[in-house]
């Protein structure tokens, strides 16, 4: 049997939804599509929010909101109620971004590890290796040169003398083949063993 309701706002018959639960069928399904909802809400129950006319200047309607946020602990429910952040639309002094950043650097970042980035880490994101790996792919025709797969949008320039080991050679181009990578993968894999 099909359960059918009258729309509350157009009074059209419509029909229960395979998804719609019967909790929700017999408490929040009343009206036959979105529209008529919405009509209903603007002509019955209109809208009124905190910020309604305020602009990003004009931080009047932000404060309030703020005022609230002091006894609410959970940040994410009372963003989820559909509020806005306190510090949204604002913008900040320089002197305290300065400050912030100041206080993000160096020894005082969370992730500082005495200073040590390693030294192949900071080679491959050199230009020298950028233009190196684009020379080398350009000279393959960007196609991988273990198995010819064209359309594999994952390529890579692999070092065929090692990258560490030999210094003098890692931007020298005919030191490169372009691999997929898939074959670049099992390049690796073999090297391990």
């Amino acid at each position: 049997m099909e359960l059918t309701k009258k729309c509350e706002f157009c009074a059209t018959t419509f029909a229960k939804k395979k998804y719609t639960s019967l909790k929700d069928w017999e408490t929040k399904c009343n009206f036959c599509s979105k529209k008529c909802w919405y009509d209903y809400r603007k002509k019955n129950k209109p809208y009124d929010s905190p910020l309604k006319g305020k602009t990003k200047r004009n931080h009047e309607g932000l404060n309030s909101i703020s005022e609230k946020m002091k006894g609410n602990s959970n940040i994410k429910n009372y963003l989820a109620k559909g509020n806005i952040h306190h510090m949204k639309g604002r913008k900040l002094p320089k002197k305290w971004c300065e400050n912030i950043s100041k206080g993000n650097k160096g020894k005082k970042h969370w992730n500082w590890k005495n200073g040590k980035t390693d030294e192949t880490h900071l080679l491959r994101k050199h230009r020298e290796y950028q233009q190196w790996r684009i020379k080398v792919l350009e000279r393959d025709n960007y196609i991988c040169q273990k198995c010819g797969n064209e359309k594999d949008r994952m390529i890579s320039a692999h070092h065929i003398k090692n990258f560490n080991d030999y210094p003098k050679l890692r931007y020298n181009v005919s030191n490169g083949i372009t691999l997929c990578n898939s074959c670049h993968t099992k390049l690796h894999l073999k090297l391990r063993t």
